[in-house]
């Protein structure tokens, strides 16, 4: 299991104070306004902004509920990079030539590109945990979105 050094949680502490204030400004609330709305006290909030006091994990689950990027203000990283970063592109980019394929060979429509990224986005999700691009599968999901509209 990997260490780390005290400096570096020093640094990471120190950091979280600002972040979380950043962000508590970001959603347009006062330190007393979040404290309400996790259900703590307005000075246990200005201690965690502080870097006075450290939070629990109740706290860090409540504050992503209301809005608060809880990724960023633990570790810099938005969780909209963190997402893009996890992505995988290659996977996305077979997923989006199979739907296109499909509307193409199926319906004779070519997709604008608003449209194939979207389809696209839709079948990534609903395949990227078997990472298995399968025809029948791309056809099932496709044939449900045509019929819903």
């Amino acid at each position: 299991m990997a260490t780390v050094s005290s400096r570096s949680q020093e640094s990471a502490g120190d950091e979280f104070g600002p972040r979380l204030r950043q962000e508590r400004k970001r959603l347009g609330l006062t330190q007393a306004q979040l404290a309400v709305a996790v259900g703590i006290s307005a000075p246990t909030q200005v201690g965690y902004e502080q870097g006075n006091r450290a939070p629990d994990v109740h706290y860090l689950t409540t504050i992503e509920r209301i809005g608060v990027d809880e990724r960023y203000v633990r570790t810099g990283v938005r969780s909209s990079r963190a997402a893009v970063a996890a992505l995988d592109w290659e996977f996305f980019l077979d997923v989006q030539r199979a739907g296109d394929s499909w509307f193409l060979q199926e319906l004779g429509i070519v997709l604008g590109q608003k449209e194939s990224n979207e389809i696209a986005r839709l079948l990534y999700e609903i395949l990227i945990d078997e990472h298995e691009v399968e025809d029948r599968k791309v056809e099932r999901v496709l044939r449900l979105v045509v019929s819903s509209k």
